[in-house]
Parts: C-alpha cells; sequence; structure tokens
C-alpha cells in the first residue's frame, strides 16, 4: 500500500525514483526494483531500458545501498556514483519510509561533471599561461580594483606585487586608462597604446593594451588586461626608420636607386627613388615588369636577356648601360648592377642598383666626339706632313740630276733619305686608329727596305738582316730615334763595304724593363781606330750625337766582333724629353 502512496508522489518527479525490496529469506541477495518512474530510466539511459536489467539494480547502485543498508543510517545524500553499466554519473539520495522498502533518487550529473572537469583544465591551463607569459597579464573586478597580476606586468610597471594588487584604477591620473576599464566593463573589448616612465628604471616605457570583459552567467563580473612592452620594437623600427630615411636621401643624392625581382623576372620592391629615375612618384603604382620596360628604349631591350641557368651554376655580376625613354621624348641614361641572391646553392632572386649616369653619358659622347674631331684633325696634319715631306723629297731628287759635283750630289741624297724617314714616320702615324704611339718595328721594317732600295747596284750586293720585337712609341721619341738609324744605315750602306761585293747589315731592336735599345751593326771594314763621333766634322755626326742627347739615350759605338762597327742606343721606355 505504502508502495502505491510513494509511486503516485514520484512520478512525475524529475529524479530518477525507484522504490527497492528485498527477500526476506535472503538478506544477502541483491535488491529487487518493485517500481520505477519514468525519469529514472532519463537520468540513467539515453532511451534504452534494456541496459538496466529489470528487476535488479546496476551493481554500482546496488553496492551503495548495501553501504548504506549496513550504515545503519536512516538518511543518505549527496553520493556520487560511476555507473559503468550505462556509462553515467548518478547523484544519489537514499531514505527507508518503512522496514520493507528503500526509496532511490538519483540524478544525472554527467554533463555537469565534465563541465566541472573542462573548468578546471581550463583553470589549470589559464594559471599555466598566466604565470608564464611573457606578457604583462592582469585582472580586476567589477569596481575596477586590480585583483590579480602577474610577473611580467609586475616588471613592466616597473612596481612590486603588494603595490599594484587592490590598486583602484578608476583612481589613476591616465583618463585613456579609465575610459578603457569601464568599457570592458560594459562588455566592450579594447585597445589602447600608452607611454609613461618606468618607477624603477626612469626610463620611458611603451605599451599596446588589450581590455576585455569576463563574463559569467551572461553578466560581466570583471575584466582582464594584455599588456605587451614595445618600447624594444618600437625603438628597433625607429632605427629601421631612420635608416631607410636615410638610404632613400644617399639613394636621391647619389641619383641611384634599388630594386628586387624574381628569377623569372617578377618586380617584388622597387626604392623610393627608384620610382624617380622612372619619373614616377614613389609607390603610387606597384612595381611590374610591363611598366620598366615600357620606358627602356626599344634598341636597349635585349641587354636584359638574362641567362639565369648560368648564373645558377655560375654566379657573376652583371653590369649593363640602357636608356629610358620617357612620355616628352627625354632620355636618361641608366647603368644597372644585376647580382643573384642564393638560398644554399639556389638561386631565388636578383636584386640591382640602377645609377643615374645621364650626365657622365653626356660628357662621354661629348668627349668622343671631340676626340673624333681632333683625331680627324690630327690625321689631317700628319697626312699635309706627310705629303708636303714628300713634296720637298721630291724636289731634292729633281735637283740633284742638275747637280754635277758627286760630293754635293751625295749630301742631297742624304737629305733625302732623311725628308723620307720622316715622311714615314707620319705615314704609318696617319694610317694608325691612335696617334699616341708608333710600331717602331714596322717603321725599321718599311724603312730599311726604301734604304735598301735606294743604294742597291749591281757592283755590290748588300743583305739587311732585321730582328724587331713589337715595340711601340710615342712620336716624340720616334722621329729622332728614326733620324738616327737613318745616318747608320746611311752611313753603313756608303762606308762599311768599300772594296768589297757583298755585305750584310744587321739591325735589332729589343726591349727590357725599363728600356729599349736599337742596335745597328755590320760586317764591313769597321771604324778607323781614331773615329769619334764627339770629335767629327759632318752633319750625320752631329745629328746622331743632338738626338741622341734629346732622347736621353745611351749611345756606344765599338769594333764588332767578327769585324765590321757595331752602334748602340738605349733609352728609357717613358716619353721622350721635348725640346
Amino acid at each position: 500500500m505504502l508502495a502505491d502512496v510513494l509511486a503516485a508522489s514520484l512520478e512525475k518527479s524529475r529524479q530518477g525514483c525507484a522504490i527497492l525490496t528485498s527477500d526476506e529469506d535472503d538478506p544477502g541477495g541483491a535488491f529487487r526494483i518493485v517500481y520505477t518512474n519514468s525519469a529514472w530510466y532519463t537520468n540513467l539511459t539515453d532511451g534504452d531500458s534494456a541496459s538496466l536489467q529489470p528487476p535488479f539494480l546496476p551493481p554500482a547502485l546496488d553496492d551503495l545501498v548495501r553501504q548504506w543498508a549496513a550504515s545503519g543510517e536512516g538518511y543518505h545524500e549527496n553520493s556520487e556514483v560511476y555507473v559503468p553499466s550505462v556509462g553515467k554519473w548518478v547523484r544519489c539520495e537514499i531514505l527507508a519510509p518503512d522496514a520493507k522498502h528503500i526509496v532511490l533518487l538519483l540524478q544525472d550529473i554527467t554533463g555537469a561533471r565534465k563541465k566541472k572537469s573542462e573548468s578546471q583544465s581550463y583553470q589549470r591551463q589559464y594559471k599555466l599561461i598566466f604565470e608564464n607569459s611573457q606578457l604583462g597579464i592582469f585582472r580586476y573586478d567589477a569596481f575596477g580594483v586590480i585583483i590579480e597580476a602577474n610577473d611580467a606586468f609586475v616588471d613592466i610597471m616597473g612596481s612590486t606585487r603588494e603595490k599594484l594588487i587592490g590598486l583602484k584604477i578608476f583612481s589613476l591620473p591616465d583618463e585613456r586608462v579609465r575610459n578603457a576599464v569601464e568599457y570592458s566593463l560594459r562588455g566592450e573589448k579594447v585597445r589602447v597604446f600608452l607611454k609613461y616612465k618606468s618607477v624603477t628604471s626612469g626610463k620611458e616605457v611603451h605599451v599596446n593594451c588589450f581590455f576585455s570583459p569576463l563574463n559569467e552567467d551572461g553578466r560581466v563580473t570583471g575584466g582582464f588586461a594584455i599588456v605587451r612592452d614595445v618600447t624594444e620594437r618600437l625603438r628597433i623600427q625607429r632605427e629601421l626608420e631612420d635608416n631607410e630615411a636615410n638610404l632613400n636621401y644617399a639613394q636621391r643624392l647619389a641619383r641611384m636607386g634599388s630594386w628586387e625581382a624574381t628569377i623569372y623576372g617578377q618586380q617584388l620592391h622597387w626604392s623610393e627613388n627608384y620610382y624617380r629615375l622612372l619619373g614616377l612618384e614613389p609607390f603610387s603604382v606597384p612595381p611590374e615588369n610591363d611598366l620598366f620596360f615600357s620606358r627602356v628604349h626599344p634598341d636597349d631591350l635585349h641587354k636584359f636577356d638574362l641567362d639565369t641557368e648560368y648564373m645558377q651554376h655560375s654566379p657573376y655580376t652583371k653590369q649593363l648601360e640602357f636608356r629610358l625613354v620617357f612620355p616628352d621624348g627625354s632620355v636618361k641614361w641608366l647603368k644597372n648592377t644585376i647580382e643573384p641572391v642564393f638560398d644554399g646553392d639556389k638561386l631565388v632572386r636578383l636584386k640591382g642598383v640602377n645609377i643615374d649616369i645621364t650626365e657622365l653619358k653626356t660628357v662621354q659622347l661629348e668627349l668622343e666626339r671631340s676626340l673624333h674631331d681632333k683625331d680627324v684633325l690630327l690625321s689631317e696634319v700628319h697626312h699635309r706632313v706627310k705629303n708636303n715631306l714628300a713634296i720637298i723629297s721630291s724636289l731634292l731628287q729633281l735637283q740633284t740630276d742638275y747637280i754635277a759635283d758627286g760630293e754635293i750630289r751625295s749630301l742631297l741624297v742624304e737629305s733625302v733619305n732623311r725628308v723620307q724617314s720622316m715622311a714615314l714616320i707620319h705615314e704609318l702615324i696617319y694610317r694608325q686608329e691612335s696617334f699616341a704611339s708608333l710600331h717602331f718595328d714596322d717603321f725599321l721594317s718599311q724603312f730599311t727596305r726604301i734604304l735598301h732600295e735606294g743604294f742597291s747596284n749591281s757592283r755590290q750586293q748588300v743583305e739587311v738582316r732585321l730582328k724587331t720585337g713589337h715595340i711601340a712609341l710615342d712620336i716624340d721619341r720616334a722621329i729622332p730615334l728614326s733620324l738616327i738609324a737613318n745616318e747608320l744605315l746611311t752611313n753603313a750602306y756608303k762606308h762599311a763595304f768599300a772594296g768589297r761585293e757583298h755585305g750584310e747589315i744587321f739591325v735589332e731592336l729589343t726591349s727590357g724593363e725599363g728600356y729599349v735599345e736599337l742596335v745597328i751593326a755590320d760586317d764591313g771594314v769597321g771604324l778607323p781606330s781614331d773615329f769619334s763621333l764627339e770629335g767629327g766634322t759632318t752633319l750625320g755626326s752631329s745629328l746622331i750625337l743632338g738626338l741622341a742627347q734629346q732622347l736621353n739615350a745611351q749611345l756606344e759605338y765599338t769594333a764588332r766582333q767578327g769585324g765590321g762597327s757595331r752602334f748602340q742606343i738605349r733609352l728609357r721606355a717613358g716619353s721622350g724629353t721635348r725640346n
């Protein structure tokens, strides 16, 4: 009867209810369920009542009831029991309305325990982050009073924990901090940049602060703030900005700009002054290949055909000069230095510097035009000198035909040879691209042939043995040395082989460290025992001595081993002395 009354009163309860009884003949046997309300199943199962195996209790609950029965207590509450057979946690109450029946009340707390466990896990994680974070973190209550602060925040503030905990934020003089806390307590998130003077160091400190509300059950109970010390970052940022400004200023003064691109030509970066070199406002448009090449002179586009495959295996720096053509028709010359950038062994990008060389190029082109004009003029001068000397030589040749006196005739022939040597010098210079120097070995080769043809006759055969290196002399030394060679060669033809049918003349032009040497020798009758250029009375002797002094040359003459004479002229490899 009592069981029926209880069942009627417990049917609508949200707690799971079961009325239990035990076998009087078997006090140690299992408790049997004589009644359960509908909430019993919803608290223990997800709707599958078969897992409860009525009429018996699950073992975990049966153990709890037995422990209660053994204790002799009249009432038991708030035991949390895990029921493995159904995989749930339940909170239980036990009471005995009479000697035969037991009422077991239970409530599913699986979800609540899970939330509690998750909350505890979150708290542990929060504590770990809070205590070990390099960011300053503090919490405040609904009245704006700091209730918690980590070590990083204490260090950033340059204060102590004792001074910070309990601090009333609304009493601080900085309005931005007060407003940030006030807005966060209204449920808003606020970011603030602050600057203050550290109490401990006295230095200026810059911080970024983030204020956020803390909510419990849908209402704001306080807030927390994350504080980042950005003093060092700002210092580095200012240094970078200063360095970049100085670099831009230096590039502007030097009229140069830097760039960076991928190996496929995609532009990555143009410096501020690089835009100016292209006639653009700095950073007005993104760096683009099409924009750059639209300004490159069509005749210079081929210069940008870079062999990136070659650069990959043989790194090098490439330089090229090219022209930019602007919409108004003006032209600017740039010098581009391209350098490959590697990541290990892999070519990853290209970087370079462009320098405005317009003024330099203009001066260079003007100099080239001026030099060309001067070369043309100098070439014409040499040509006219050569022609005038040829006319003088021809006149002297004609004059010899009208002179019967052999001695006078011989003197005129010598004069003709002297004029021809100078004329040949000017002719060779005229034929060269450069007027700065003359290949003296070429002169000796042609001049010895001309003299040989002039002195050849059927009664006497003279051979010239020529041995020269590739030696260039400036005109100030070439003309005096050519006249010395003419005098010595003419003298050898006229006097060295008297009374002989055959003879040899040896001409050798060599150079060493800091000197040039000309040797003219013969295998003839040799020099008289009393021979002396210094005591000579002929024009030839005077010419040889005077020209040797003009060249600051060493002049030696000796008897040649094996017969004949030998003249040696040695001069410095530098420029000859001007008179």
